[in-house]
């Protein structure tokens, strides 16, 4: 459990109390913040006080009693919730995530973000594998089904992989991720939510901070040309549909590096590996890894090691 010492003896409050909730809850209790609760479910607040969390209705309060609220966002699309995030802002308040508070908490580690439509997750737990296996420490954060604050703390050389919703993106300021991957704004762009979103991915990055941007959309090939002509970060192109002149991409079920400017280089068949549905996925994991550091003949092997492709095969 994360420690979140930056809150100990401030007022805070817990909107939600599904699983991250609990765990935002459980994580500030014992941080020793001024914690309250609340859920509009009766049976998720009555879960949480077996649990020893302090749970009263602050809704409908003075909520200038509250330097932070921490929404969780299985109930960010209940009007009622809505209705009192926008009270709480309108108070002063701050609204911030789970991930916000292990920002705060943790802030001489690594920070890789990975956003998209879809493949997220995926993406996300292959970037942490790849990082483990080639000797770095790795803690990846997903949506489901923990809460960030039950993650182990890390030190200097060690790096969250953290799966960026809308939600966590619109709520989280203190991260300058080291890494953002950009995966796509979805079949036919039509996930409008990740476009507004998106750029808060790449906020404040500048050298030697990189963004992965998958440009297989008419919005992701935008959003890396106009990364690459501010000239702010280093910027990776990766594609599962086209062949490069710089970047990562898949032809043919094989991916290639062509990071270098030169001829592409072939990693590894990704047919014998993974579904296709995965190969975008893949690409963005290694250049990731690339951008983290990693030689490509370790990222290739790390990749080749990854228990999930398993699944994929059974």
């Amino acid at each position: 459990m994360i420690n979140i010492f930056p809150f100990a003896g401030y007022p805070v409050a817990v909107l939600g109390l599904g699983r991250d909730g609990v765990g935002t809850a459980r994580a500030l209790t014992h941080s020793e913040a001024e914690v309250v609760a609340w859920d509009f479910d009766p049976r998720r607040r009555d879960e949480a006080v077996e649990m020893g969390i302090a749970v009263r209705d602050w809704t409908d309060g003075d909520l200038r009693q509250f330097t932070t609220v921490v929404s969780c966002p299985d109930i960010a699309v209940d009007p009622r919730a809505t209705a009192v995030v926008a009270r709480a802002r309108a108070a002063g308040c701050e609204i911030i995530s789970d991930i916000e508070l292990l920002a705060r908490s943790q802030r001489e580690c690594g920070y890789i973000g990975v956003a998209g439509s879809n493949g997220s997750a995926f993406t996300s737990a292959l970037i942490g594998h790849v990082l483990s296996v080639t000797g770095r420490e790795a803690e990846t954060i997903g949506l489901a089904p923990t809460c960030a604050l039950d993650s182990e703390p890390l030190g200097m050389e060690g790096a969250y992989v953290l799966e960026m919703s809308p939600f966590r993106l619109e709520h989280t300021v203190s991260i300058t991720f080291d890494i953002a991957v950009f995966l796509g704004d979805g079949e036919g762009g039509q996930d409008s939510d990740i476009k507004r979103l998106a750029p808060e991915l790449f906020r404040r990055q500048t050298h030697p901070r990189a963004a992965v941007v998958v440009i297989d959309t008419p919005y992701g090939q935008m959003l890396h040309d106009t990364l690459a002509d501010k000239n702010e970060q280093r910027v990776l192109a990766v594609s599962r549909n086209a062949t490069l002149m710089r970047g990562v991409f898949v032809k043919d079920g094989a991916l290639f590096d062509a990071t270098e400017g030169d001829d592409p280089v072939p990693v590894v068949d990704l047919s014998a590996l993974c579904a296709d549905e995965h190969f975008g996925c893949v690409a963005a994991a290694f250049g990731a890894a690339l951008a983290a550091g990693v030689k490509p003949y370790q990222a290739m092997a790390a990749i080749n090691s990854f228990p999930d492709f398993d699944a994929d095969a059974a």
